[in-house]
């Protein structure tokens, strides 16, 4: 039998830190076959405000994660409003979740690919659906992006617009009201470097 552990090898920094923190386990993009070995627990950081998390260390994950830049300004921004703040482990992925009216928005849930298969983003989904805000929950991705089918299966609904793909959780698409044409116009945070 193998026993499942936190990952604790978080630098001084981090520690200081004054995120809730959650275990969570069996987590990540990739699906999980039977010969797998068990996941390991990875520790999930919660904060209020970009002010309580090392922006540095974020924007370089955020940057990794989808291959592109982060718009300089996406610290600063005030629309939409800051909900929650995840960290798992050692910076190892994140997850922003902002909101739009009464809904949760998912901004960015970003696992780099040398943390993918580890379960990370599992984790960092299965604890922003198990909070009070994650009852309804909304994000959008690019057609292009390669984890749709991910999204897809954490989702009750998906509505297709020329730009995006937009996933619901928790709520119908009625219920969302005019949510989804708000973050149909949401410009793109995460900027392609050009060669």
């Amino acid at each position: 039998m193998h026993e499942l552990r936190k990952i604790f090898d978080r630098d001084e920094k981090s520690q200081s830190g004054v995120g809730r923190t959650t275990p969570s386990a069996q987590a990540g993009f990739g699906s999980k076959s039977i010969s797998e070995k068990p996941r390991q627990l990875v520790e999930i950081r919660k904060y209020a405000s970009f002010d309580e998390v090392d922006k540095t260390r974020l924007k370089e994950l955020l940057e990794r994660s989808f291959g592109k830049k982060l718009k300089d300004d996406y610290f600063e921004m005030k629309e939409p409003a800051v909900l929650e703040i995840l960290i798992a482990g050692n910076y190892e992925g994140a997850a922003i979740v902002k909101k739009i009216g009464d809904v949760a928005y998912l901004d960015k849930i970003a696992v780099p690919a040398e943390n993918q298969g580890k379960g990370i983003a599992k984790a960092l989904m299965k604890e922003i659906k198990s909070s009070e805000y994650g009852q309804a929950l909304i994000w959008r991705a690019t057609h292009t992006n390669p984890i749709n089918g991910w999204y897809v299966l954490q989702s009750d609904w998906q509505h297709k617009s020329e730009k995006w793909v937009i996933f619901g959780h928790g709520i119908t698409q009625v219920q969302s009201g005019n949510v989804i044409e708000k973050i149909e116009v949401l410009e793109p945070t995460m900027i392609t470097i050009a060669n």
